[in-house]
Protein backbone atom coordinates (compact mmCIF):
# COMPACT_ATOMS: atom_id res chain seq x y z
CA UNK A 1 0.00 0.00 0.00
CA UNK A 2 1.36 3.42 -0.92
CA UNK A 3 0.62 6.47 1.23
CA UNK A 4 1.64 10.00 0.35
CA UNK A 5 2.51 12.31 3.25
CA UNK A 6 3.71 15.85 2.53
CA UNK A 7 4.59 14.90 -1.03
CA UNK A 8 6.63 11.84 -0.05
CA UNK A 9 5.27 8.42 -1.02
CA UNK A 10 5.73 5.62 1.52
CA UNK A 11 5.14 1.96 0.72
CA UNK A 12 3.75 0.12 3.76
CA UNK A 13 4.71 -3.55 3.95
CA UNK A 14 3.46 -4.36 7.45
CA UNK A 15 2.44 -2.49 10.59
CA UNK A 16 1.72 -3.04 14.25
CA UNK A 17 -1.73 -3.33 15.84
CA UNK A 18 -1.86 0.34 16.86
CA UNK A 19 -1.28 1.46 13.27
CA UNK A 20 -3.81 -1.05 11.94
CA UNK A 21 -6.42 0.29 14.39
CA UNK A 22 -5.60 3.86 13.38
CA UNK A 23 -6.08 3.11 9.68
CA UNK A 24 -9.35 1.30 10.45
CA UNK A 25 -10.64 4.34 12.39
CA UNK A 26 -9.89 6.71 9.50
CA UNK A 27 -11.39 4.13 7.12
CA UNK A 28 -8.25 3.36 5.12
CA UNK A 29 -8.15 -0.20 3.80
CA UNK A 30 -4.80 -1.97 4.31
CA UNK A 31 -3.47 -4.63 1.96
CA UNK A 32 -2.11 -7.97 3.11
CA UNK A 33 1.31 -8.03 4.72
CA UNK A 34 4.17 -8.18 2.24
CA UNK A 35 7.64 -9.66 2.55
CA UNK A 36 10.46 -7.24 3.22
CA UNK A 37 12.80 -6.96 0.24
CA UNK A 38 16.30 -8.31 0.76
CA UNK A 39 19.01 -5.70 1.05
CA UNK A 40 21.84 -6.98 -1.15
CA UNK A 41 24.45 -5.06 0.85
CA UNK A 42 23.42 -6.72 4.12
CA UNK A 43 23.29 -10.13 2.45
CA UNK A 44 26.88 -9.67 1.24
CA UNK A 45 28.03 -8.43 4.66
CA UNK A 46 26.61 -11.53 6.34
CA UNK A 47 28.33 -13.83 3.85
CA UNK A 48 31.74 -12.25 4.39
CA UNK A 49 33.72 -13.91 7.14
CA UNK A 50 35.27 -11.62 9.69
CA UNK A 51 39.03 -11.65 9.50
CA UNK A 52 41.18 -11.74 12.63
CA UNK A 53 42.69 -8.43 13.51
CA UNK A 54 45.99 -8.05 15.21
CA UNK A 55 47.00 -4.93 17.01
CA UNK A 56 50.49 -3.88 17.89
CA UNK A 57 49.56 -1.06 20.21
CA UNK A 58 47.05 -0.77 22.97
CA UNK A 59 44.05 1.49 22.93
CA UNK A 60 45.20 4.91 24.24
CA UNK A 61 42.08 5.33 26.37
CA UNK A 62 42.64 1.98 28.09
CA UNK A 63 46.31 2.81 28.64
CA UNK A 64 45.40 6.17 30.18
CA UNK A 65 42.80 4.56 32.43
CA UNK A 66 45.23 1.85 33.50
CA UNK A 67 47.87 4.46 34.37
CA UNK A 68 45.31 6.49 36.27
CA UNK A 69 44.18 3.50 38.31
CA UNK A 70 47.76 2.35 38.97
CA UNK A 71 48.79 5.79 40.27
CA UNK A 72 45.57 6.49 42.14
CA UNK A 73 46.14 7.67 45.73
CA UNK A 74 49.85 8.17 45.15
CA UNK A 75 51.10 11.64 45.97
CA UNK A 76 54.00 13.32 44.24
CA UNK A 77 55.71 15.63 46.69
CA UNK A 78 58.80 17.73 46.25
CA UNK A 79 60.52 20.62 48.00
CA UNK A 80 62.06 23.60 46.28
CA UNK A 81 64.54 26.09 47.65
Amino acid sequence: MNIEIYGVTYHILDCDEFTKNFFNRVEIQLNRNEEFPHDQFLVNQERMKPYPRTTTTQDPEKLTLRQFLRNDRKVLRFYAV
